[in-house]
């Protein structure tokens, strides 16, 4: 043997090297395993095996199967499906070991607490399930016979990578007490605009040279979990369930099929989190109430908690925007959308945003960068993006350049935010508390909740919930000529409704001369302005010195496409690292416009799991609910996605499998199937590259990201003198005359009427069960 050995070595170039592996290795190995398998065929087949359960993978034909058999390379085809059969066999040990983990993990009463015991992997699961539809060819069709689909169920467990069975499993508050804790509130804004002030940082360092240095000084966004949500998730494919999902009777026939894996430790369900996507809950809702006369919590599937999940949500937004700031006959008019697809070359993006996703968010993140560079340009006064400001810090130390990029950041998120008025919030809040069916008009201000004819006052404080008072109601009888604030709270958060940052500071200020009629903030600290110079009569801002009537179209378009795209940016990087708190934040904000664009089943679920995640289900619920709702297949950092997007992958590879087979649906091909795609299809792929058959390279999306930033480059340079920053009144974009974009709440009486109503018939149906 160790001649044998030598020979074949000796006969190959021992310098042969890529990619740093030594592929004379993995070709010795090949070439040994041949004279293995070609002298004893039974006892030494692994690599031969391996091949066999690949190419079956893939689809092979019978006769490539009996070609590659002869030359000692593969085993036959009937010895594959054998060994699928065992590997399939055994595709749920893994969570099965998972729930006799955590039925054992637990000696004591369910009703009073849960908690965890050791480290060795009880930290509880949930599971995911998505539809799946294969169109069969039919090959012959007439009157009688013609093509339909087939709607069955793919379903998979996820491990929780943060421990929450140490939390109490009782305790929660009715829905209508909640109704408060599920609408946005300043701080929800606050940290979405902190979010998106990192994010423009991000950007402009990527795009301008000046601050590229900084990118290893900028602190990174890190949470409570963010180390957790480093590792790598484990993924147990469940199968495919021959159900059909769009029917009551179907979905209530999957639940019961992922109840078999609910824990039941002492004989208590314990229930777990069942993940989908907005339809996929909804249906889920409809068939636990089905059930509501079961005898017991299993027959009721209350051992499943359904929730939503982020890739679909990120879809309806997606579709939102495209609908909103997309029109084809603005396709002439430049730095439109429709003229940005066009002039960058995206021609695969779509309207129809669901029938490819990624072409459209990668027109969207372009375009958004592109804006985002563009303004820093023209505010910072650069001929060139290489140019260095003539403020800039240069012989400063690091941290006075970091602020002088985060102040340039604010100032861009500042010239397009547009969050909803206090005031539309206010009137939700105050519809919501009663309960008739048809109250009067809600007032968006003050504490009294009444509309009188008496003079008011600000609250100087930027967090104040009511803003504006009635003399009469806070005990005065003239309004101060200092600042004013309504209680203590307000007069110590260090908050100001005046100025870009919003910060109570020392230093003087000036104020736009246009006083009340302001469109900004009116008054501004001269510390936070670029400009030093200040004439007698100052305005803060263009439109504000042009005083006219007329509008800008498109510098109204031009600060809606920035505010929608970096929403958007700030919404996916929520979901890749993790952020369970600023998701949730997300879905607040994102309920209002479910009602504004008429996404009534949307809404529904948006409030179900708000309440949800607020105080409505027990508090290890709510824990799982807010931090393992992502997963991530890869182990590495950023690199988290949603459930229904995996989903997605798996839901993808088994459709691909399947229609290898040519139209042999039978139900043991179906399961081979979908038990093979998933992690352990991965495994062997991964198996084969490190054993010597070829290296499976992926891209990390390199080059993707140098053309992003080559094209960046050339809008900066083919737009400048297109003013698409500046104010110029009457102009505008073909298709987008007399546009305005606008974030306020349509109908807030009626949205805070509809969510009492929802609340109440959770309660409702909560007291039934219970």
């Amino acid at each position: 043997m160790p001649l044998l050995v030598a020979m074949i070595q000796a006969s190959l170039p021992a310098k042969l090297k890529r990619a740093g592996h030594n592929i004379i290795e993995k070709r010795l190995g090949t070439i040994l395993s041949i004279i293995f398998f070609t002298r004893a065929p039974r006892k030494y087949n692994f690599v031969q095996a391996t091949l066999s359960v690949e190419l079956w993978r893939q689809g092979c034909t019978h006769k490539l199967f009996q070609t590659l058999n002869r030359l000692g390379i593969t085993q036959g085809l009937q010895t594959a499906r054998a060994h699928v059969d065992n590997i399939a066999a055994d595709h749920d040990n893994c969570l099965v070991q998972w729930k006799t983990s955590v039925e054992s993990s637990d000696n004591r009463n369910h009703k009073k607490a849960v908690r965890r015991v050791s480290q060795t992997g009880d930290e509880g699961y949930g599971v995911c399930w998505d539809n799946v539809q294969i169109n069969p060819h039919c090959k012959h069709q007439g009157k009688d016979k013609k093509a339909e689909f087939l709607l069955w169920a793919l379903s998979f467990a996820c491990n929780n990578r943060v421990p929450t069975l140490h939390l109490m499993d009782t305790t929660t508050i009715p829905a209508c007490q909640l109704i408060p804790c599920i609408i946005p509130q300043h701080h929800d804004y606050a940290e979405l605009k902190n979010l998106m002030v990192y994010l423009t940082m991000k950007i402009l360092m990527q795009h301008l040279p000046v601050m590229d240095p900084m990118k290893r000084h900028v602190p990174r966004r890190k949470h409570q979990y963010s180390t957790e949500m480093c590792n790598k998730s484990e993924v147990v494919n469940l199968g495919v369930l021959e159900a059909n999902p769009a029917s009551t009777a179907g979905v209530i026939q999957i639940m019961q099929h992922l109840h078999a894996y609910v824990p039941e430790p002492n004989g208590q369900v314990l229930p777990i989190l069942c993940s989908g996507d907005g339809l996929s809950v909804e249906r889920m809702v409809h068939a636990k109430r089905a059930r509501v006369n079961g005898e017991s919590k299993m027959h009721r599937l209350q051992g499943l908690v359904e929730t939503p999940q982020e890739f679909h949500k990120e879809i309806l937004l997606l579709q939102d925007t495209v609908n909103m700031l997309y029109s084809g006959s603005s396709i002439a008019s430049r730095g439109s959308l429709a003229h940005m697809k066009v002039f960058y070359n995206h021609r695969s993006m779509s309207t129809d945003v669901k029938q490819n996703v990624q072409h459209a968010w990668d027109l969207i993140e372009f375009t958004t960068e592109a804006y985002v560079t563009m303004f820093a340009k023209t505010i910072l006064n650069l001929d060139t993006i290489s140019d260095v400001p003539a403020n800039f810090p240069s012989t400063g130390r690091m941290e006075e350049k970091v602020e002088y990029l985060r102040r340039l950041a604010e100032q861009i998120v500042d010239f397009c935010w547009l969050a909803p008025k206090k005031e539309d919030i206010r009137k939700v809040n105050a519809s919501a508390k009663s309960s008739a069916i048809f109250p009067e008009e809600s007032y968006g201000f003050c504490c009294c909740d009444e509309e009188k004819e008496e003079p008011m006052i600000q609250c100087c404080s930027y967090q104040c919930p009511f803003s504006w008072y009635h003399l009469a109601c806070v005990g005065l009888d003239e309004a101060p000529t200092d600042d004013w604030f309504c209680c203590d709270d307000c007069e110590v958060d260090g908050t100001y409704i005046y100025c870009r940052c919003h910060k109570r500071k020392g230093g003087e200020m000036i104020q736009c001369a246009l006083k009340d009629a302001c469109r900004n903030q009116e008054w501004y600290h001269k510390s936070c302005l670029s400009d030093n110079t200040f004439p007698e009569v100052w305005y803060c801002c263009d439109e504000c010195a042009l005083e006219t009537e007329h509008d800008d179209y498109v510098l109204n378009y031009t600060k809606a496409l920035m505010w929608r795209g970096l929403n958007h940016l700030a919404r996916r990087f929520a979901v890749r690292h993790g952020e369970g708190e600023t998701m949730k934040s997300h879905w607040k904000m994102d309920l209002l416009e479910f009602w504004s664009s008429r996404h009534h089943k949307y809404l529904n679920i948006a409030q179900q799991f708000l309440t949800g995640v607020s105080g409505f289900l027990s508090e290890r619920l709510r824990h799982d609910m807010t931090w393992n709702r992502v997963a991530n297949v890869h182990g590495k950092e950023g690199a988290n996605i949603g459930m229904d997007l995996l989903n997605e992958f798996l839901n993808n590879e088994f459709k691909d499998m399947l229609l290898r087979s040519r139209g042999r649906y039978t139900p043991k091909q179906v399961q081979r199937c979908a038990q093979m795609s998933g992690a352990f299809g991965k495994q062997i792929d991964r198996l084969i590259t490190d054993g010597g058959l070829g290296d499976l390279v992926q891209g990390n999306g390199s080059k993707t990201r140098h053309a992003n930033k080559k094209d960046v480059l050339d809008f900066v340079k083919e737009f400048q003198k297109d003013l698409l920053f500046v104010y110029h009144p009457g102009r505008y974009h073909r298709g987008f005359e007399e546009y305005a974009y606008s974030t306020g709440i349509k109908s807030p009486d009626l949205l805070g009427r509809k969510l009492r109503k929802t609340a109440e018939v959770m309660d409702m149906w909560k007291n039934i069960t219970d």
